[in-house]
């Protein structure tokens, strides 16, 4: 029974999310949302890269 409780909310968040992409929805904040998260991934990747080269140069010392 736990599982079909759970399966509920999950279904109507689904349904809402579809709903806020359509035409009378807010698609601009999605597009706005993508937008600061492929900004955010490309500034975390290049962070990692920078932070990945000292701590390799620190692994090969010890």
């Amino acid at each position: 029974m736990q599982a079909t409780d759970s399966k509920e909310p999950i279904s109507q968040a689904i349904s809402q999310h579809l709903r806020n992409q359509q035409e009378d929805g807010i698609r601009l904040l999605y597009a706005y949302s993508r937008i600061l998260l492929s900004l955010a991934t490309n500034d975390a990747v290049r962070h990692y890269r920078n932070e990945g080269k000292v701590l390799v140069e620190v692994e090969g010392a010890v």
